[in-house]
C-alpha cells in the first residue's frame, strides 16, 4: 500500500513527513523499494528521532519548539 504513495517517483524528489513516526513508516517503505537516500529520494522530518541517525548522511528533520508552542496556547 505504502509504495503506491512513492511510484512513480523521479530521482531528486523529497518527501517531507508530518511527524517522525510518518517519516520511520516512510524509511520502510523506501527500503522494501531499495530507493538509496539521498541519491534516489530525500526525506525530510518534523520532530526528531534517534533512528534518523542511522543513515548516512542523516534525515534532515525540523525541531519544533513544543513547550513554547503550548505555553502560546
Amino acid at each position: 500500500m505504502g509504495s503506491k504513495i512513492f511510484n512513480p517517483a523521479p530521482a531528486g524528489r523529497c518527501h517531507l513527513f508530518a511527524t517522525n513516526y510518518l517519516a520511520i513508516q516512510g524509511l520502510k517503505v523506501l527500503q522494501e523499494l531499495k530507493w538509496k537516500i539521498p541519491s534516489r529520494v530525500a526525506v525530510l522530518s518534523f520532530d526528531d528521532h534517534e533512528i534518523f541517525k542511522l543513515y548516512t548522511p542523516a534525515i534532515t528533520s525540523i525541531s519544533q519548539p513544543i513547550s513554547a508552542i503550548a505555553r502560546k496556547g
